[in-house]
């Protein structure tokens, strides 16, 4: 089998960080050419990679077997359509589509070009702390789950608000470590930097089998951080996705010192060994091993959906009322 021809649509940060990923696996794929409508980014991009700069996405789509989409969401659906159209398998980063009519007709095109393998790029799915973490939890009993995903601003984002553009992630990782969706909930936001979009908010929910999350996303603070922790019946689990740290303290023991009287010990806390692994590149691996085996990825449209219809019923809550800005709000 001839290697795939592979290609990039968007050469902004995270479409460079997928044209270095088709770079390391040279060996199975052709990294053929990239597309972006800035000529001088994407001329930087291709003499960095040695690959062609076409002038449109239908010429790029011409010429390869596999595309990611790393263009502003606003256009995720249209490329992604246009792809598969040209018979291009896709990989389409996240969220999705801007809105959750246009994932639906995505999702409806998928199947329809059912031998096209269409992925969606959450990449926190190939996180190897969440792989380790969905081991351990299938011995627990969940109670509730807390996630706090912060970052400075970026004004890079504009299309996008802190639930859309980064709570998403935590909202797919939940359902898929649950099977749970949610029931119901509460969810608050604030403008601080953003004319329009919240830039902090934090959503209160239920899910159908009674664990109880709460995400907060914020791209306002000036320190970075990724922490979920999950309180369980007999054991607090904390997973840092940024460090791929995993840690385990499970419920204290009873020690009998030859009376009547039970002393407890310390809780008992373990360090969870996680794989050294590259999110990215096992995330780009697994496109590229799909299509040649001819197999449907690990998180595919339908999937992408449900977390943005997730997604939509946050901002409900949240701009129900006018968002209150920093200016706003008495001291």
């Amino acid at each position: 089998m001839s290697k795939l021809r592979v290609g990039v649509i968007g050469v902004g940060k995270m479409g460079r960080l997928h044209a270095r990923a088709y770079d390391h696996f040279n060996h199975l794929c052709n990294f053929t050419g990239i597309y972006d409508p800035d000529k001088k980014a994407a001329d930087a991009v291709a003499r960095h990679y040695e690959v062609t700069a076409f002038s449109s996405a239908r010429e790029l789509l011409a010429n390869v077997d596999a595309v990611t989409i790393a263009a502003p969401t606003d256009s995720h659906f249209e490329l992604a359509k246009l792809a598969l159209e040209h018979g291009v398998h896709v990989l389409v980063e996240k969220p999705v589509c801007r809105t959750v009519d246009e994932a639906r007709r995505l999702m409806e095109l998928a199947e329809q070009h059912d031998d096209l393998v269409v992925q969606v790029g959450h990449i926190e799915r190939f996180n190897p702390a969440v792989q380790e973490l969905e081991k351990i939890i299938q011995e627990q009993k969940i109670i509730a789950i807390d996630v706090r995903r912060t970052a400075p601003y970026d004004p890079r984002v504009k299309d996008l608000d802190v639930i859309q553009d980064m709570m998403v992630h935590d909202i797919d990782i939940v359902r898929h470590l649950t099977g749970a969706e949610i029931a119901e909930l509460s969810a608050y936001g604030r403008r601080v930097k953003s004319e329009a979009f919240a830039d902090h908010a934090v959503c209160a929910a239920r899910l159908d089998n009674d664990v109880i999350v709460t995400f907060t996303a914020s791209r306002v603070t000036e320190q970075k951080s990724r922490v979920m922790t999950i309180t369980c019946e007999n054991a607090f689990i904390e997973m840092d996705y940024m460090d791929r740290r995993l840690s385990l303290t499970r419920d204290a023991r009873l020690h009998y010192n030859g009376s009547d009287d039970a002393r407890k010990l310390e809780n008992v806390g373990e360090r969870i060994f996680v794989p050294d692994q590259e999110p990215l590149l096992a995330q780009t691996k697994h496109f590229l091993d799909c299509i040649r085996m001819g197999c449907q990825p690990l998180i595919g449209v339908a999937d992408g959906l449900a977390a943005l219809e997730v997604v939509e019923r946050i901002q409900a809550a949240v701009y129900k009322e006018a968002l209150p800005s920093v200016d706003s709000v008495a001291v």
